[in-house]
C-alpha cells in the first residue's frame, strides 16, 4: 500500500471516527507492520493518541524565529534567489525543512541555506540551522572563473565566463541584457551582470539543480518518514515587522495539515510572497 493510500485511510478514520473506518485503517497499519500505531487505533476509544499538536509545532517555529534561526527573506546579507518548503509526517513524528537559495556578497558565494524543524531530527542536531546546513553548489566552469577579479566586475560575472558548474553539471551563462530581461531580471549596470542577477536568471532555467537532493534533506530527519507536501511558493512572515510563524496563515495551515495528515488542509487565501522581487532589502547591507 502506498503512502498516499495509507494517508487516505487515516484521513477517513479521523474524519468519521466510525468503527468501519477504524478497522480499515488498523488493517492497513497491520499490513504495513506499524505495530505501535496499530495498538493505539485498537485502543479503548478507537482514536490514536496524538504525539504532537498544532500548538507544539507553531511554538517550535516561533522559538526559532525569536532566536534568528528561521528564514528571514529580506536578510540584508543575502540576495534572495528562490525558496522551497517540504514537510514530512506520520502519527508520531513531523519534520519541516525550508530552503533559501541566495547569493551572499560578503562570502562571495551562492548557497542553499536549510532550516530544519521537527520532533524527529537526526541524532545530535537541534531545530533551526547550523554551519553544515549551508550547501554550496556553484563552481567554475570549463571557460574559467565565473566571478570577476577586478574592481569593475567585483561581485559580478567574469566578463570572459561562458559557463559554470551547478552540482557538477556544466551550465551556459549569458552576458546579453536581453537574456536577463526575458527572465524578468533587469541588469542594473549592463553589460555588467551582478552575481545576484545571474542567480535569479539561473532560477528560471535550472531551479531544481539549485535545491538540496532528497538524500541531503532526509539525512537531517528521521529515516523513512513519509512526505506530506512540497511548496515552491507561499506567504512568508515578515520577521522584521515582528510577525511570528504562529501569526502567519501559511504556517497555521501547515501545522493543521501535519497533525491531521491531510495535505488538502493547506488551502491558503493569501497570495504567495516568496519571489525575490518582494524582498528588495535582501542583500542591501
Amino acid at each position: 500500500m502506498s503512502d498516499d493510500e495509507l494517508r487516505e485511510l487515516e484521513r477517513a478514520y479521523r474524519t468519521s471516527g466510525s468503527d468501519a473506518d477504524a478497522e480499515a485503517y488498523a488493517l492497513a497499519l497491520e499490513r504495513a507492520g506499524d505495530e505501535e500505531a496499530l495498538r493505539r487505533v485498537r485502543g479503548r476509544w478507537g482514536q490514536p493518541a496524538r504525539a504532537y499538536s498544532e500548538e507544539e509545532i507553531l511554538a517550535q517555529l516561533d522559538g526559532e524565529a525569536e532566536s534568528y534561526a528561521f528564514p528571514m527573506l529580506d536578510n540584508g546579507y543575502v540576495y534572495l534567489g528562490a525558496t522551497r518548503l517540504r514537510a514530512w509526517r506520520d502519527l508520531e513524528r513531523w519534520a519541516l525543512i525550508l530552503e533559501v537559495v541566495g547569493y551572499s556578497p560578503r562570502g562571495g558565494s551562492f548557497d542553499d541555506a536549510l532550516f530544519v524543524f521537527g520532533n524527529c531530527l537526526a541524532e545530535g542536531r537541534k531545530p533551526g540551522s547550523n554551519n553544515r546546513d549551508f550547501l554550496y553548489f556553484v563552481e567554475d566552469g570549463p571557460s574559467g572563473p565565473h566571478q570577476g577579479e577586478d574592481d569593475d566586475f567585483f561581485e559580478a560575472l567574469h566578463p570572459e565566463a561562458r559557463d559554470l558548474r551547478i552540482r557538477g553539471q556544466v551550465v551556459e551563462v549569458s552576458h546579453d541584457p536581453a537574456f536577463y530581461a526575458a527572465r524578468e531580471v533587469e541588469l542594473a549596470e549592463p553589460p555588467r551582470v551582478g552575481l545576484e542577477e545571474l542567480l535569479r536568471a539561473l532560477v528560471v532555467d535550472h531551479r531544481d539543480l539549485l535545491f538540496a537532493t532528497d538524500e541531503e534533506l532526509e539525512a537531517r530527519i528521521a529515516p523513512a518518514l513519509p512526505e506530506l507536501l512540497r511548496l515552491d511558493e507561499w506567504f512568508h512572515p515578515n520577521l522584521i515587522e515582528d510577525e511570528l510563524p504562529s501569526q502567519n496563515e501559511t504556517f497555521q495551515l501547515l501545522a493543521q495539515a501535519l497533525v491531521a495528515g491531510d495535505p488538502d488542509l493547506y488551502q491558503p487565501t493569501q497570495p504567495p510572497n516568496t519571489h525575490w522581487s518582494n524582498w528588495p532589502e535582501g542583500g542591501s547591507l
